[in-house]
């Protein structure tokens, strides 16, 4: 009689195992569920948020072409300087030689140029906080990126 009170027990013991397994398989596909809305959240406001950029700069016009128009401008009035012009081209390309080449973070180029970190003078004065505030939320690319300014000008 005792041994089979021991055989009910074990066989309770692994029903309920059983059961737990379910469980747990059930607990891990609804994870993986939540996991992917998350995913898909992100990206739906990583697009939204593209889209109110584009909205708030020059009412929808792009960079590029406010860009132009201030060119157009200075021109105009006389104050456009070509040799400053070449300047800013040439420190536009140091600062995305640096990025794509030292760094290793090309995909921040455009998110610099929009925000006017443009050469590498204006990069200099980048710390974590700024960094955030333009968008780069990845705390381990903002390190690597603020590392990278500190060896650049010592």
């Amino acid at each position: 009689q005792h041994i089979m009170i021991q055989d009910t027990k074990l066989e309770s013991l692994n029903i309920q195992n059983e059961e737990n397994k379910k469980l747990m398989s059930m607990m891990q596909d609804n994870i993986q569920t939540l996991t992917n809305e998350i995913k898909d959240l992100r990206m739906q406001l990583d697009e939204k948020k593209e889209e109110n950029i584009a909205d708030n700069i020059g009412g929808g016009l792009g960079l590029e072409h406010i860009h132009k128009e201030l060119k157009d401008i200075k021109q105009h009035i006389g104050i456009y300087d070509k040799q400053k012009e070449n300047e800013l081209e040439s420190e536009e390309s140091l600062m995305e030689k640096w990025m794509k080449n030292t760094v290793g973070l090309p995909q921040y180029i455009d998110t610099f140029n929009e925000n006017g970190l443009e050469d590498m003078n204006t990069v200099k004065l980048m710390g974590m906080k700024e960094l955030e505030m333009i968008g780069i939320n990845k705390f381990g690319h903002r390190m690597r990126i603020i590392n990278e300014i500190k060896l650049f000008f010592d």
